[in-house]
């Protein structure tokens, strides 16, 4: 008896097949290319990426601009890690982040074939593996303690890479049990006591959905239904079947885009403490107490970090400390000057979160937060971002992707960004990934 993977696929697939690709697909594709290539520069991932370079490899590794190769699932495990390092990879409500499992797999996926692969069928493929994703995170019951990296993104990075392998559909479906029957059962813990094991989630994920498929390819065979039966209960809840097979716009349309460098359910209070900070001028002495308000679920960050970089980027304190104080909420909050400056620590000691009823309500349609700083003069100061920037009904345009790009790549110019912007251009996906490898391999040589 066919399973519910085989359900939703003849659904979807005459939808896809005909559809007009929705811009954000490539928005998603290049946001994605762009962060990727910023986490390459980290220290951990150089290394892996030394550590796992063969020089016949078919698939590159962005560390160390564009020039190592390997295996195709050991670039998408590398690829993808990098790109979660910043916490700058986009994202879809109520949870989830599917570009940054499917781009670093499906990247590395297409390499073998790249030189005839076609910039439309990757393009498909991209916004079938989002649909899976996005599905699944919108349908499954996650525990409390369970982490949206690396489980749903791998079944949806199998679905991707099966449908551009051009497989039929009992194939594709039988791709994404053999992913659902080998979940990660990611966790929450790490990202507040800063391992980076956490880092790894999203390339783990990537890499099981490459193997998925080979398996398939191989014969190997799942339980169909896998995803209910297998999936769900290891998350530690139930499917919803309705939820799942509801067809509707493409997810992607209603994706996010991150501009702050920290768990994006810090955005909001981001947003409203540097409204704050770009109208006074504070300084640590002046602050007696500052208050925020975010949706229930948002609360999870309300804690101080540890000192480490990860756990700060998932503190509401700290990201509204440091925008008070700085005016910025970019990296250069996460990096050491600012982890040890003890301004920005003894006001985030300051800063008591609630959840507001409200807030609650509108999310996911919008993620705001309420930030009031109360003086010691006396006075209050308001602000609210009723959504972040980039969010579902505040989209990124292009531009704010340009911008974001020049700042994470600060070797690029204009016109690599048009380079890298013009997806559609290309004939093949061959043709344009070749072009951003020029100008990564490029900028770095002449950058030393």
């Amino acid at each position: 008896m066919p399973g519910i993977e085989r359900e939703f696929l003849d659904r979807v697939l005459p939808l896809l097949a005909v559809t007009a690709i929705p811009v954000r697909t490539y928005q998603v594709l290049v946001d994605t290319v762009v962060v990727m290539a910023r986490g390459a520069k980290e220290p951990e991932i150089r290394e892996l990426a030394r550590l796992w370079a063969l020089p016949e490899g078919p698939s590159h590794l962005l560390a160390g601009g564009g020039e190592l190769r390997t295996t195709p699932e050991r670039a998408a495990l590398v690829n993808a890690a990098g790109g979660t390092f910043l916490e700058l990879d986009e994202g879809v409500r109520p949870t989830g982040h599917p570009g940054i499992h499917l781009v670093p797999a499906l990247l590395a996926a297409a390499e073998v074939d790249a030189s005839t692969l076609s910039m439309e069928a990757f393009s498909r493929s991209l916004l079938f593996g989002y649909e899976v994703t996005a599905r699944l995170a919108r349908a499954l019951a996650f525990a409390p303690t369970v982490h949206p990296h690396g489980h749903i993104g791998s079944v949806g990075a199998a679905a991707a890479i099966a449908y551009l392998r051009g497989h039929d559909a009992d194939t594709i479906a039988r791709s994404m049990a053999l992913a659902a029957s080998l979940p990660l059962r990611t966790d929450w813990r790490p990202c507040f006591t800063g391992h980076t094991v956490r880092n790894s989630y999203t390339g783990v994920g990537a890499g099981l959905g490459y193997w998925a498929v080979e398996l398939a390819e191989a014969g190997f065979t799942a339980e169909p239904s896998a995803i209910e039966s297998l999936l769900a209960p290891a998350l530690g809840g139930g499917l919803d079947r309705e939820a799942f097979l509801m067809d509707g716009d493409w997810a992607i349309s209603r994706g996010y885009h991150k501009f702050y460098a920290g768990c994006a359910l810090t955005h909001g209070a981001s947003e409203a403490a540097l409204a704050i900070a770009h109208r006074a001028k504070l300084v640590p002495e002046d602050i007696a107490m500052v208050e925020v308000e975010v949706p229930e679920r948002f609360m999870r960050t309300a804690g101080l970090p540890n000192g480490s970089r990860l756990s700060a980027k998932f503190s509401i304190p700290w990201a509204v400390a440091g925008a008070l104080l700085t005016g910025r909420a970019d990296e250069s909050l996460y990096e050491a000057a600012a982890l040890n400056d003890e301004a920005i620590r003894s006001v985030a000691r300051r800063v008591v979160s609630r959840p507001a009823a409200d807030l609650s309500e509108a999310f996911p349609e919008r993620a705001g937060a309420r930030v009031r700083v109360r003086l010691t003069s006396g006075e209050l100061l308001n602000a609210f971002c009723e959504e972040p920037q980039g969010g579902v009904s505040r989209p990124a345009s292009w531009d704010n992707l340009r911008i974001k790009a020049l700042s994470l790549l600060p070797e690029l110019d204009e016109q690599d960004w048009r380079a890298l912007k013009a997806v559609d251009n290309h004939r093949t996906v061959g043709a344009w990934w070749t072009t951003v490898l020029e100008i990564l391999h490029d900028r770095r040589t002449q950058n030393g």
